[in-house]
């Protein structure tokens, strides 16, 4: 068996369509592809300051490290035959880079979010974004679905609740301005967040039951806390273990409680609370 997974920082609904594009023909008919996709298309909107408008076209060089696209120049270190020497290079020796401390930017980043010179909390019209999203989101699913046999959209979990200071404290999203290389001094509100974040989800659930796709909502099975996530929307490893589980039984068709707790020791999960509903459930349908 071949598990493979494709991944990009902030890669929203629109930048996954061109990912699948490029890659799916390099694959042979697979048995399923898993899906999630859609809170980088709300920050994205957001960081450009919401306008009425989609987000900028994503460039190639956003997506992929390597590809055909240069730009090359006629500068030694732009030529296209110095690119082919460096990739034979990194092909024979696999150097391995070591990055220090990637993460240390999220401390900035959460100070800043504390210390917020403007808090906006009206929120402005999602249309362009979520019309943006759609199209997308349908171009995804229809080139997974001509190229596997199952589909399945696991719709993005968020840290949905009223946060005590200390959750607060973790929060760094929903800024105008990206907040990982500049300074950020305008933010929306937790709840407009949310309520931007439960609008993507109902539009993903609506476009996933219109194509007959297989879903998976997140949400109920996931306990809203820092013990299931570091920040608003990342998990921790108990919570991606959580997730990990619950993909897993809709994959296989199993039964899966709800909600479930993350576990402690990091061999599985845990549940000490009664199924809800009918415990005979299937963990995802086209139909949830």
């Amino acid at each position: 068996m071949h598990v493979g997974s494709i991944a990009r920082s902030g890669a929203g609904s629109e930048a996954v369509d061109v990912i699948l594009e490029r890659l799916l023909p390099r694959y042979p008919r697979l048995q399923a592809i898993i899906i999630l996709v859609g809170v980088s298309d709300v920050f994205r909107w957001l960081e450009h300051g919401a306008p009425p408008s989609p987000p900028p076209q994503v460039r190639t060089s956003e997506l992929f490290m390597c590809h055909p696209e240069g730009p090359f120049g006629w500068k030694p270190r732009e030529l296209a035959l110095v690119e082919l020497l460096l990739r034979m290079r990194r092909l024979w020796l696999r150097p391995v880079h070591v990055h220090q401390r990637v993460g240390k930017w999220v401390g900035k980043a959460r100070a800043m979010r504390a210390q917020a010179k403007e808090v906006r909390t009206t929120m402005p019209d999602p249309a362009p974004m979520l019309d943006h999203f759609e199209v997308h989101l349908r171009r995804v699913l229809q080139k997974a679905k001509a190229h596997a046999d199952r589909v399945l959209v696991a719709r993005q979990p968020w840290f949905d609740k009223d946060y005590t200071p200390e959750e607060a404290a973790h929060m760094w999203h929903g800024g105008v301005g990206q907040a990982w290389r500049e300074e950020v001094t305008t933010y929306y509100s937790f709840e407009v967040v949310s309520r931007l974040m439960a609008l993507l989800d109902a539009r993903a659930a609506r476009v996933a039951k219109e194509l007959e796709v297989e879903q998976l909502d997140l949400m109920p099975i996931l306990e809203r806390s820092l013990d299931t996530y570091y920040d608003w929307l990342h998990l921790s490893p108990a919570g991606a273990r959580a997730v990990a589980a619950a993909v897993a039984a809709a994959i296989l068709r199993r039964p899966l409680p709800s909600p479930l707790l993350p576990d402690q020791d990091g061999d599985g999960l845990t549940s000490s609370r009664t199924p809800l509903g009918d415990p005979t459930r299937c963990a995802a349908s086209p139909a949830s």
